[in-house]
């Protein structure tokens, strides 16, 4: 392959990111629920955490009923939005 061949490859290849990333953002904002999708996101971003949490002292042996109570009152929210969404 020639020098001026890998040349336009790159700069193809760079055009093709910026059109990926415009159609990313059109996308976003051509969602009418994208607020109600990124609070979806968010809670299921904690539900993960405290998942993660609750693994990591479940294997510990620690229990820990806040965290019980906390994950409860995640999945209870996800619920909620997952309802509405």
């Amino acid at each position: 392959m020639s020098g001026k061949f890998l040349e336009i490859a790159k700069y193809a290849g760079e055009a093709k990111d910026s059109m990926d990333d415009a159609r990313q953002v059109i996308a976003y904002f051509a969602d009418d629920n994208r607020k109600l999708n990124a609070a979806i996101q968010g809670v299921q971003g904690a539900v993960g955490a405290i998942s993660a949490y609750k693994g990591v002292i479940g294997l510990l042996g620690i229990e820990s009923k806040s965290a019980e109570n906390a994950m409860r009152d995640l999945s209870h929210a996800m619920m909620a939005l997952n309802g509405l969404q």
